[in-house]
Parts: structure tokens; sequence; C-alpha cells
């Protein structure tokens, strides 16, 4: 039986150098595919913490622990703000997270073959207006496919009972739109050649959020300033 065993782990570590030898040889451009994609992907994300850190900052500053704020994203802008918040994914919040285990699944069309999350948006909404949070923050990207999806602007804020209830204050991106200073420039001299670029260019429109609050709440109301590259310059409370 041990002998077996060890053949059988012979086999395979010759396989894995057979297959990185291969890669080695052949895979340059799966390589090159790799490197140039996280390349950009870090200097994605680079531009994401920088705003998102901004406005977490000015939070924890300007607003401190006394709003509860509702986001998609419960990561850094929840963790620099150190302010209440609740997760629209669910990560962090047990409504959410018991919403999209048990109503999650997207609504599927055959003719045209399509998908949508209308039927969760319409429970995701009314459960967002119950709990009442001060700071609302909604995804405006447009996804493919699909114009709603779970934490998007679409199938909240433009529906009537929210807009009676929350006002719009301002955007900002966290991947800038292809326009932008901020877009990351390809990795190679010929564009073409850039594989990564296919993987990014459907973000046209960039990805950011809209932020809305509570009419009834005493919470500052502010707007953004921009640096040309799309970077948050200032917060200006009004």
């Amino acid at each position: 039986m041990e002998f077996r065993r060890l053949q059988s782990v012979k086999k395979t570590a010759a396989y894995l150098g057979e297959h990185n030898r291969f890669l080695l040889r052949n895979g340059r451009g799966a390589v090159f595919f790799d490197l140039t994609l996280n390349l950009r992907l870090r200097d994605l994300d680079s531009f994401a913490y920088y705003n998102q850190k901004a406005f977490g900052d000015w939070v924890k500053k300007e607003l401190a622990d006394k709003y509860l704020l509702c986001l998609g994203d419960i990561g850094r802008i929840a963790y620099y703000s150190e302010t209440p918040a609740l997760d629209l994914f669910g990560l962090t919040s047990r409504e959410f997270a018991e919403l999209r285990k048990t109503y999650g699944a997207p609504d599927l069309t055959w003719l045209p073959c399509s998908f949508s999350f209308n039927s969760y948006k319409e429970k995701e909404r009314a459960l967002l207006l119950k709990l009442k949070p001060e700071y609302v923050m909604l995804y405006n990207f447009q996804l493919k496919g699909s114009d709603t999806y779970p934490g998007s602007s679409v199938g909240i804020a433009d529906h009537a009972d929210f807009k009676e209830r929350y006002a719009y204050l301002g955007t900002f991106n966290i991947i800038p739109k292809t326009t932008s200073p901020s877009w990351p420039k390809p990795y190679n001299f010929f564009d073409v050649l850039d594989l990564s670029s296919g993987i990014f260019a459907w973000i046209y429109n960039g990805w950011g959020y809209d932020i809305y609050v509570r009419k009834d709440s005493p919470g500052k109301r502010f707007r953004f300033e921009f640096y040309p590259d799309d970077r948050i310059k200032n917060i200006i409370t009004r």
C-alpha cells in the first residue's frame, strides 16, 4: 500500500513538473496576461483605497459614531470611519444575510435569455427602509446582463418610497471611468497585446457609490470636490 502511494505521489510530481515546464516554454502569453492583470488590479485597488480611506476618515471626523451607515462594501470605509454600519451583502449584518440566503437567487428569463434581481431588490429595499439608517451608500455600477444586484442603486433609489425618505448627497468612484487619468495604462507598448484591457473594458462608466441621507436626520449634508484624476480632494459640509 505504501509503495503504491509513493508511486502515485511520484507520478503527480512528475506531471506537475512537466506542466510547469510547458508553461515556461509555451505559456508566455498566459504568464504575461496574469502579470498585466495583477499590475492593473493593483493600480485600480490603489485608486479605490485612496477614495475609500478619504471618505472613511471624513466620516470618523465629522459624523463620529452618532449615525448608522448602510453600504454594500463593509470593508475599508467601515474600518476607517469606525461608525456603526449595516452591510447590504450580509457579511456583518444578520438581517441582510438571512435575506440573501432566503431570496438571493436571481430571476431568470429564458426568452430572451436574461437574469435580474428584481424580486430580491423589493425585499432588500423594504428591509432597508425598515432599519432606517441615516446614511445609505448604493453601488452605481451598471452590471452587464442585469441592472439590479445586491447593493445596487437601481431597484432602491429609483422607487418612490425611498425618494420620500432619502435625499441624494453625492457620488464618488472606487473604480475610475475609462476616460479618467486614473484609469490604469496598458503594461505593453501595444494595446492590442495587453490582454487585461478586455477584462476591464466593460466598466466604462466607472464603479462607485451614490450616497443618500435620510431627510429627517440631523446628520450633516456635504458635497465632494475632486482632483482632475477623480480622487477625492475635499468633502465640504453644507
